[in-house]
């Protein structure tokens, strides 16, 4: 099931997963008329530049619709080039495919789960949302239901702290994979209770780390 590409109005940089930014990027008339050839020429003139953002814009061009015809690969490798530029959107995008072992990329938990957890770590929403889902469907192994609640915590109380018009935050807030109800149906109240608690302190701290910046 594919998340919505939807932009959080984050509480700091990174916070969503996002498709791409509000910035404006040289290719981006290209693309939106549907010259998806040209915008990729103009998008990796920008990467030569240094450009994060257009490396982004160019791996969406290969995942998301509409695009050039689907490659999995190049689209890894142009979210790589985007991260390495500083740009940390594309993390989740790249534990999705993954995840989901569709086209030209094999299906790996391991690296969806390692992409995930690196997302998590800096607070995107989805990639909290996906590594709990990945903790629920025990794609994790061994299986650790308290540190997938813990993630299920940890992105709602984040999520919670925006409008709940949001479409982002509302499908979050949702839950339409039922993690909780497949996480918690296989906890003890005691387990419950500590994921919450590791929830509470990975929030607490994180917010703390990131008003000091």
């Amino acid at each position: 099931m594919m998340i919505p590409r939807i932009v959080f109005t984050a509480i700091i940089l990174g916070s969503a997963c996002l498709v791409c930014s509000c910035s404006t990027t040289p290719g981006d008339a290209a693309h939106n008329g549907g010259h998806f050839e040209q915008a990729a020429e103009l998008y990796e003139a920008g990467v030569k530049q240094g450009d994060a953002l257009a490396a982004e814009k160019l791996g969406n061009l290969y995942y998301h619709r509409p695009g050039l015809p689907l490659d999995h690969q190049q689209a890894i490798y142009w979210y790589e080039k985007a991260i390495s530029l500083g740009d940390i959107s594309p993390i989740c995008w790249i534990g999705e495919i993954y995840r989901d072992g569709t086209n030209n990329i094999p299906k790996d938990l391991s690296k969806a789960r390692h992409w995930f957890e690196r997302g998590a770590e800096l607070g995107q929403h989805y990639s909290m949302y996906n590594l709990a889902d990945l903790y629920a469907s025990e794609g994790i192994q061994p299986s650790n239901d308290v540190q997938g609640l813990m993630w299920l915590e940890s992105v709602l109380r984040l999520a919670r702290k925006f409008t709940p018009q949001n479409e982002g935050t509302a499908y979050i807030l949702r839950d339409p994979k039922s993690v909780r109800l497949r996480l918690e149906s296989r906890m003890a109240r005691t387990d419950i209770a500590q994921a919450t608690r590791l929830a509470s302190d990975w929030v607490t701290d994180f917010e703390q780390s990131h008003a000091k910046k």
